[in-house]
């Protein structure tokens, strides 16, 4: 099938004669040479911590939209030139994360488990209300989850990642959810 937009993340082995220090500059070009929306995040550094923006560039995570036809191969380049932006923001409160992809918008409640607060998509809300989890335990009893943290993990004009934590009213059980957004998708 045609993918359109689809985002994909893959690792960059940076070589140390770069001196590569910043993804400030750094872009990906398709085999037109025109300039896609990306990001990249620091996932490892020579001699040093990936946070230590003095030491050079090991391993990178690029993460960009990918247009393709069925049985094809598409050959995409990183360049040392400007990062365009993508669509994405993320923004949030006291009680709620917004991740708005340029397409849809999505709230995350931080003080209840519901999946998504809402979901709008072109200005128009096409969840019902919160979602939920419907949880019973072997005797049928309900069985409710509530929500210790929630932080936004990774948030780029490309891609974002929200992570929620939790507990489950079962014997002291856990949970960790992630949601994915990317840019232009809904």
């Amino acid at each position: 099938a045609t993918r359109t937009g689809e985002c994909v993340s893959g690792g960059l082995a940076v070589p140390p004669v770069f001196q590569l220090t910043t993804t400030a500059n750094l872009c990906i070009r398709n085999d037109l040479g025109q300039t896609v929306p990306a990001q990249f995040k620091v996932l490892a550094r020579w001699n040093g911590l990936r946070d230590n923006p003095t030491k050079v560039i090991k391993w990178l995570l690029a993460t960009f939209p990918v247009t393709i036809g069925p049985s094809t191969q598409k050959t995409y380049y990183v360049d040392l030139n400007y990062n365009p932006p993508g669509q994405m923001t993320v923004t949030q409160s006291a009680t709620e994360v917004v991740v708005n992809t340029g397409v849809a918008v999505f709230k995350i409640d931080k003080t209840a488990f519901t999946v998504f607060k809402s979901v709008s998509v072109g200005g128009t809300t096409v969840t019902g209300g919160p979602g939920s989890f419907d949880m019973v335990d072997s005797t049928g009893g309900v069985v409710s989850a509530t929500v210790t943290d929630t932080a936004i993990e990774e948030s780029g004009s490309v891609r974002s990642v929200v992570r929620q934590r939790g507990t489950v009213n079962l014997g002291g059980l856990r949970f960790t959810t992630r949601w994915y957004f990317h840019t232009d998708r809904k």
